[in-house]
């Protein structure tokens, strides 16, 4: 539980105690708004099958999931070698 206080630049809370936890504190000023592209439809897609099957068309379970814009994919599919590599995960 948390109560501002007025005009104080401060803030009070309780918790309980027992637990290892991280507070962050932060000003609406700070915080980014998101841009809404004009055009921001997509097609439909089966994206069920692309992505839980594999190149030759067998289902196949996935760990981790990269969604990317076109202009970040190969920055994307370094990352998923990474986690291929070093986590041995199935990364799409």
């Amino acid at each position: 539980m948390w109560k501002k206080k007025d005009n104080t630049g401060s803030i009070d809370f309780k918790d309980n105690l027992g637990i290892s936890k991280k507070y962050i504190a932060f000003s609406d000023s700070d915080a980014f708004t998101p841009l809404k592209e004009s055009n921001a439809r997509v097609n439909n897609q089966n994206l069920k099958y692309q992505i839980f099957h594999n190149a030759q068309g067998q289902f196949e379970d996935i760990d981790y999931i990269i969604v990317a814009p076109n202009f970040l994919t190969s920055e994307a599919e370094r990352l998923a070698q990474l986690h291929r590599n070093v986590n041995q995960l199935k990364v799409k």
